[in-house]
């Protein structure tokens, strides 16, 4: 089987396969006959770092051709992640131009596994270019067979980077790879990635911003919820190649107009029908479904996801698996906004040749927008597109949706597409995206989309018994000083400018504060903004270089004899090696999360002389719409017991800066009573985060998994509790103390005393 990627996002028309003749691009060992010459672990361009638990080797037996191919394969007790085998050419070259990447693969995946060629295209500053790693349609077969990829080549590119990717468990081989290049460009360049912007102005084909109408606002929200429900868990295999993010475009443009509830099911029809010649969709109701299994059908395949998601670095899984039958219970009826009932098949049949039956006979209207249309945040048909995508998806797969929170959500809908509606450019419609995802309260859940430079202000501060007060100053805040209370920021009460931004984050409202005090500190390079302290206000400049760090002890510091201090924001993993020695004799220890460690949990294991467990990590399996997903994987860890073993005489300091992997030494800590915790609730964001590319060039990241404590409690949005609560004060700010560590202290010191 062969696969042409050609769902680069924004492309508005079908691509033909290439007429011009391919000519080979040089690559350094195709074949392996060198061995790994030329290749790498790891990826990105250069570097060579092995996922661990991942073996790379040339294998003599069975090679396509020649002597040699390449083995990639897990070990069977790996904590499932992914290996990858890496080459690169020079991009300036084949700059404007498409390629090509195929490669021989045979493949023996695992249940939880996923194989699949894939091709990148770089950009400068970390930008992407073209991306497809075959994630939607992984290689399978255990008998040699050739795959490709095809992609353009943005006019800035600086490498085309390439190999064989394995997700999960299992083990793969490729054998004679072969990059081409196939003639002009011809997608619209847009690059998918973390911070780009596809272009920064107007242009031919933008529809203006203008308001949504009451009825307008309607057909969009039947649109969304019907888009999700055919996209995600109709199987028909136009459903499955479709390039949905120009439908969603086609769609929006077809939709928002009708005026009657026989005018939006007639649209919803031509625009779905292409893709799922099977769904019914009626004004104002349908009769009872009836399954009748049409002649030549010989077995049936509905969706199974473990998760969702476009990153091929974690756990998720969406694939088409063979269903027993088809019955009454496949028929999903819903009714939609608007007046329009809707019964979308959850399992269909397939012929002889595996083709779902039955067929489409018609192709999705297109627009009206220029061959050269580039779609983007300034147009308000995008704009949109990308609201009914992300809501629609995140509706389905978010892993902390009940009841409550479904209704909610449900509710977010209509703020989005209206304020989508009128926003004025891209960077106004990416904080849309954000006050969208702020609704689900994840802390894990951004909107990577472009950001001007920024520069930060001289000081830090920090949220204390209800006011905003200076917590560090360094060189440019003449006129400010540690302790000082801020009244307002700009002319803006600070109260008032801390709730605005905090608006834009997604998370718990300890962590949305975090990320909110964080930002409040950002502006333009060389711009000013004025800080209210007391009656006076002080003039303070957004400096690049700008980095204010209250005073802490070294990273590793003895205190007092027998008294350690380790902070893990800061120490790094040889750094703390070097000291176990000193560790082990410790009689106390203290270990500051406040922040985001930088070295392996290896150091818990020297804590206890039994096997301690993680908090639960669980991937969730959805089969059908609207239902919340059931337990597929627990991805816990379990840390073995090392020596020399530390004193348990021993105190972790956290607050709400603490996210994610923090909490995930932090759960180990609680959950096996390890030490005692200093200070306030950790963020209550963990798990694996996932990405989703949405029309525009806009990506979603949000957390893939459901996170639950050791003892089976509520960790999303709470965290990590404390068992001793302290939390700042004024008066300590302005006395220079860290209150939070002075208590770890005083409790470890009590402790030593107790103990001589």
């Amino acid at each position: 089987m062969h696969r042409n990627s050609i769902a680069l996002i924004g492309s508005w028309f079908a691509l033909v396969a290439a007429t011009a003749a391919a000519a080979p691009i040089p690559l350094e060992n195709p074949s392996f006959e060198g061995g790994l010459t030329g290749w790498h672990t790891g990826i990105g361009a250069t570097e060579s770092t092995a996922a661990p638990g991942y073996s790379i080797d040339i294998d003599r037996d069975r090679p396509r051709a020649g002597a040699a191919s390449l083995r990639l394969e897990s070990a069977p007790a790996t904590e499932a992640g992914f290996g990858t085998i890496t080459s690169s050419v020079d991009a300036a070259p084949y700059r404007g131009r498409r390629v090509r990447l195929t490669g021989a693969v045979r493949a023996i995946p695992a249940d939880d596994g996923k194989v699949g060629l894939w091709l990148r295209v770089d950009r400068p500053d970390g930008q992407r270019g073209f991306f497809d790693n075959m994630d939607r349609q992984p290689i399978t077969g255990s008998n040699w067979a050739d795959y490709s990829i095809e992609g353009d080549v943005a006019a800035d590119a600086t490498r085309v980077v390439f190999g064989l990717l394995l997700v999960g468990h299992g083990r793969a081989w490729l054998d004679d790879v072969r990059l081409d290049d196939i003639g002009p460009a011809r997608g619209t360049g847009i690059p998918i990635g973390w911070g780009n912007r596809p272009r920064g102005a107007a242009m031919a084909g933008d529809v203006p911003s203008r308001p949504l109408s009451p009825r307008g606002l309607i057909n969009l929200a039947a649109f969304a919820r019907l888009y999700g429900l055919i996209r995600f868990f109709h199987p028909s295999d136009e459903a499955f190649a479709a390039d949905w993010d120009s439908l969603a475009i086609a769609g929006v443009a077809r939709v928002e107009p009708a005026r009657t509830p026989a005018d939006l099911a007639s649209s919803l029809r031509a625009i779905f029908g292409p893709v799922a010649p099977s769904v019914e969709i009626s004004a104002p109701r349908l009769p009872p479904a009836m399954i009748v299994r049409p002649q030549g059908a010989i077995d049936a395949v509905r969706w199974h996801h473990v998760g969702f998601g476009d990153d091929p670095g974690h756990v998720y899984s969406s694939k088409r698996v063979a269903a027993k039958s088809v019955g009454p219970g496949d028929a999903y009826t819903v009714a939609l906004p608007g007046g329009v009932t809707a019964r979308i098949p959850l399992a269909l049949w397939r012929d002889a040749s595996g083709a779902t039956l039955p067929h489409a006979t018609a192709s999705t209207p297109g627009t009206d927008k220029p061959s050269d249309f580039i779609p983007a945040g300034f147009d308000r048909t995008t704009r949109l597109a990308a609201v009914a995508a992300a809501w629609s998806m995140l509706g389905q797969f978010f892993p902390y949706l009940d009841v409550k929170s479904r209704a909610a959500w449900s509710d977010a809908l209509g703020p989005a597409l209206r304020a989508a509606a009128t926003d004025r450019d891209d960077l106004a419609f990416r904080d849309t995206l954000r006050r969208l995802l702020a609704r689900l309260h994840d802390g894990h859940a951004t909107v990577p989309y472009y950001q001007p430079e920024s520069g930060t202000l001289p000081i830090a501060w920090d949220w204390i018994q209800n006011r905003l007060v200076v917590t560090a100053v360094s060189k440019g805040a003449a006129g400010v000083k540690r302790g000082d209370v801020v009244s307002a920021i700009g002319g803006v009460p600070a109260g008032r400018a801390l709730a605005t931004r905090a608006a834009l984050e997604s998370g718990s409202p300890q962590w949305a504060r975090t990320r909110a005090l964080d930002e409040l500190l950002t502006g333009p390079p060389g711009g000013t903004t004025t800080v209210g302290i007391g009656r006076r206000n002080v003039t303070l400049t957004f400096a690049k270089d700008a980095e204010v760090i209250e005073a802490k002890p070294e990273a590793i510091a003895e205190i007092s004899p027998g008294l350690f201090y380790v902070d893990l924001d800061r120490v790094t993993q040889s750094g703390f090696d070097a000291r176990i020695p000193d560790l082990a004799r410790a009689q106390g220890l203290i270990f500051d999360l406040r922040g985001y460690p930088r070295m392996s949990p290896a150091f818990l294991q020297h804590f206890s002389d039994r096997p301690v467990k993680s908090a639960h990590f669980t991937s969730l399996a959805v089969d059908r719409p609207d239902t919340p997903g059931v337990p597929a994987s627990d991805g816990q860890w379990t840390l073995e017991p090392l020596t020399p073993r530390f004193t348990t005489n021993a105190v972790f300091i956290t607050n709400g800066s603490a996210i994610s992997y923090s909490e995930s030494i932090l759960s180990v800590v609680a959950g096996n009573h390890l030490a005692d915790i200093v200070g306030s609730p950790s963020a209550g964001a963990n798990g694996n985060i996932t990405t989703f590319t949405l029309p525009g060039g806009y990506q979603i990241i949000w957390t893939g998994m459901r996170v639950t404590n050791r003892d089976g409690s509520r960790h999303f949005t709470t965290g990590v509790q404390p068992t001793v609560p302290v939390r700042r004060t004024v008066a300590g700010v302005r006395a220079s103390r860290d209150e939070l560590l002075d208590r770890a202290i005083k409790l470890v010191r009590t402790r030593m005393a107790a103990a001589n």
